[in-house]
């Protein structure tokens, strides 16, 4: 009856807002570890092409799902020294906002190379892009650009933050690039004899 199908909409309901408050929480337990540097404990040498591939992988069927093409150029046997867990934690995080933010029928790049002694990684998706005054504050704690989306997408500014508490602490830079109505691109720069200096095995 009515009766039922009314208390079942509210707990629905309440089960959607606790999971996102839930998903809140965990962000700022990581983002407060990030910045205490108490997360960041398995500095090793990996190999950055195969994690990537393995996420792509792990990321095919959502991304099949959502109607989006998926093109990579990934340079193999790519080598850098680093919290692994935490850069694989930073490319899931920008891949995911791709993922949301990729027009139906679009398509993600993702693009990792070096160049001199740099290893660069970047994720385009097509789509609605972001206008300039919003591209240096995506990276603050809980900036929104567009409300309605972010209810959409149930997302709270926290994941692209959390993203460059990573870059920063590997002393490597990420920004984004867009070009309105058309694509935008996330770039992270990591540069090779800098994770030299980072402590831990390898």
């Amino acid at each position: 009856n009515e009766n039922i199908r009314s208390q079942m909409k509210w707990l629905d309901y309440i089960n959607d807002q606790s999971d996102r408050m839930s998903k809140l929480i965990d962000e700022m337990l990581t983002l407060a570890k990030v910045d205490d540097m108490k997360e960041i404990v398995e500095i090793e040498r990996f190999n950055l092409s195969n994690l990537l591939n393995n996420i792509l992988l792990t990321c095919e069927a959502y991304i099949f799902e959502n109607n989006i093409n998926l093109h990579s150029d990934i340079k193999e046997e790519i080598f850098i020294k680093g919290d692994k867990e935490n850069l694989k934690k930073t490319i899931i995080i920008i891949l995911d906002n791709a993922i949301k933010y990729t027009n139906k029928n679009g398509s993600i790049f993702v693009n990792l190379k070096e160049e001199k002694n740099k290893v660069k990684l970047e994720i385009k998706n097509t789509g609605e892009g972001i206008k300039k005054e919003h591209l240096e504050k995506i990276f603050e704690r809980f900036y929104r650009i567009d409300e309605s989306r972010v209810r959409e997408s149930g997302g709270y500014g926290l994941g692209l933050s959390i993203a460059k508490s990573i870059v920063d602490y590997h002393k490597g830079r990420i920004y984004a690039e867009s070009n309105l109505g058309k694509d935008t691109t996330f770039i992270i720069e990591l540069n090779k004899e800098k994770l030299e200096s980072l402590g831990g095995k390898g």
